[in-house]
């Protein structure tokens, strides 16, 4: 009878024995090595942390990370979203390295490296562990796609280009980076 080889799962602990800087995160248990992202990627990342961050800082309602920020959501599941949000009532899940526990809310911006991961795995996670919201978002055209808990599952709460309409933030934001 053949050998039968088990994969053996990195944990969170494992994770952060890597060194400061890795271009890496792990999910479901496995290393995955990420690219840097292409330009238009960076300039969306840019226009929706500016957009966000002056609206969030002015009303005072919480932090916004943008990546690379560890979020460890399980001992096989530490991600780094494009952007983050934790709300002030949850500021005690912000550590010195990183978010121990889900966001509020969670940007991911794809690309054709990540798709895959973003828009299945972590989805799945993001809502395993209690992200409220929830936005994939395509660089090529803006689509948004968002997703908000309701009973602890995600509905997909709409598909607009240009237009993250978030209800935990209690805003509608327009952009065309």
């Amino acid at each position: 009878m053949p050998d039968i080889l088990e994969k053996t799962l990195t944990t969170a602990t494992q994770y952060r024995l890597l060194p400061e800087g890795e271009p890496c995160q792990l999910i479901d248990g496995e290393l995955i090595y990420m690219t840097a992202p292409n330009i238009k990627h960076q300039e969306l990342s840019v226009e929706l942390t500016l957009l966000l961050g002056a609206y969030i800082k002015s009303h005072q309602l919480g932090k916004l990370y943008h990546a690379p920020c560890d979020v460890f959501l399980s001992e096989n599941n530490v991600y780094q979203p494009d952007l983050l949000f934790v709300a002030q009532n949850r500021l005690h899940i912000i550590q010195p390295d990183g978010i121990h526990g889900a966001p509020d809310l969670v940007i991911e911006i794809l690309s054709q490296s990540t798709y895959y991961y973003d828009a299945k795995k972590k989805l799945r996670n993001y809502e395993k562990y209690g992200v409220q919201e929830f936005f994939l978002i395509d660089p090529e055209d803006n689509e948004v796609i968002a997703y908000r808990l309701q009973n602890g599952k995600y509905a997909e709460a709409y598909r607009e280009t240009g237009l993250l309409d978030s209800v935990v933030l209690g805003a509608q934001f327009r952009f065309d980076p």
